[in-house]
């Protein structure tokens, strides 16, 4: 398909700022009294075929393309919106920017491909922008439009995005294209300083069916692990490291799976140094909580002396008897399996717990149980640390 082209003697240089630092196009400064020379070559910008519209009021250019819209587009989603700011900046006697092709309102550090899936949005029927209607063929759509939207303010845009992402994910019977992963976690975590509750969702959904096909075929692990430290997702690298120690575990040669042709040949010297040492501080971390019960319960609410944290010492010991110990530290244990030990642990010291307390008057209310699934979250916790902590 043939696209239009019109002659620009000028083009403003585009910087490569990103969206850390957003500031409104500045109005181009002109010279009064000093002639424009002809450019002796003519550089020309294409206009855009579906968004170079006959009866817009605003030239905008992004990239190398030429853009004419509807100014009230830019205005409607929001008053705090970048664009709100910018058409309300003082343009003196000279015509304001965006009325000609020579003379167009430049977007730096966006790209073509993001600005005309906004325009998509914004130039839709209602009907097409229904949350439910959305699908896996608009997800790179919704990829594009969620940074754009976030680095200029467009609030109604942006929720409508996430909102259209989540329920994509959610509802599809269709796998996320692979080259899509990497932008639906950027595309939360741009966002989920304010939105994080969406965010958060969106993010487990992929990684849920990410983990799938990572089991599926073990090759792609280190793809993953290189997001997920990019990411910043640490949830996400504790079930990587859990399955890789899950398989190295299991292998006769584990070295061999990492060495070049292995399955877990992707994963790289960090990613190593924490899976190893990880398992073995996990290990030992578990075997020195097993051994007594912790001396914080109780300090605050019953005297020390008190029978209840007899109790609490005996039922402890009593449970330490029923339930296999993390062993010496010489084997790998895996993040997933230290917490079901724990867990097992847990379920027979509170259990015992609440039926002491059911069937023994006590004299004031004793937080004992509460205070016993304090202690055992906040292990859990700590645990999750040592898979972060190298030698």
């Amino acid at each position: 398909m043939s696209i239009e082209s019109q002659p620009l003697s000028r083009i403003r240089p585009r910087s490569n700022s990103t969206d850390a630092a957003i500031e409104p196009p500045a109005q181009r400064q002109r010279r009064s009294g000093t002639p424009i020379q002809a450019s002796s070559s003519i550089v020309t910008v294409p206009k855009d075929e579906k968004f170079f519209r006959p009866d817009g009021d605003c030239i905008v250019q992004v990239e190398n393309t030429l853009f004419k819209i509807h100014r009230y587009h830019l205005l409607e989603d929001s008053e705090s919106s970048v664009f709100q700011s910018m058409f309300s900046l003082p343009t003196g006697s000279e015509p304001s920017q965006g009325q000609s092709v020579e003379d167009p309102i430049v977007l730096s550090g966006d790209t073509a491909a993001q600005f005309r899936a906004y325009l998509s949005f914004v130039y839709s029927l209602p009907i097409q922008t229904q949350i439910n209607r959305a699908s896996m063929d608009d997800l790179p759509r919704l990829t594009d439009i969620i940074p754009f939207a976030h680095k200029y303010l467009l609030q109604n845009c942006l929720v409508w995005a996430l909102e259209s992402m989540k329920h994509v994910l959610k509802n599809s019977t269709v796998l996320v294209p692979e080259e899509q992963y990497l932008k639906v976690l950027g595309a939360t975590n741009l966002c989920a300083p304010t939105y994080a509750s969406i965010c958060d969702s969106i993010s487990g959904l992929l990684i849920a069916e990410w983990m799938a096909e990572i089991r599926t075929d073990l090759n792609r692990i280190g793809h993953a692990l290189e997001a997920a430290e990019t990411f910043h997702q640490r949830e996400f690298l504790v079930d990587l490291y859990t399955l890789a120690l899950e398989i190295l575990s299991a292998a006769p040669d584990p070295a061999a799976l990492l060495k070049a042709g292995g399955s877990l040949s992707g994963i790289g010297t960090l990613h190593q140094l924490r899976i190893f040492s990880g398992g073995w501080l996990i290990s030992q971390s578990l075997e020195r909580f097993l051994k007594a019960p912790p001396n914080n319960i109780h300090l605050a609410t019953c005297p020390p002396q008190s029978f209840c944290r007899r109790v609490v010492d005996a039922i402890w010991r009593k449970e330490r008897l029923q339930i296999a110990t993390a062993g010496s530290g010489q084997n790998l244990q895996t993040f997933g399996a230290a917490c079901k030990k724990l867990d097992r642990f847990r379920s027979g010291v509170v259990s015992n717990l609440e039926e002491y307390v059911a069937r023994t008057p006590l004299p004031n209310p004793c937080a004992m149980v509460r205070e016993m699934n304090y202690t055992f979250g906040t292990f859990k916790g700590t645990m999750m640390d040592e898979l972060f902590t190298l030698p």
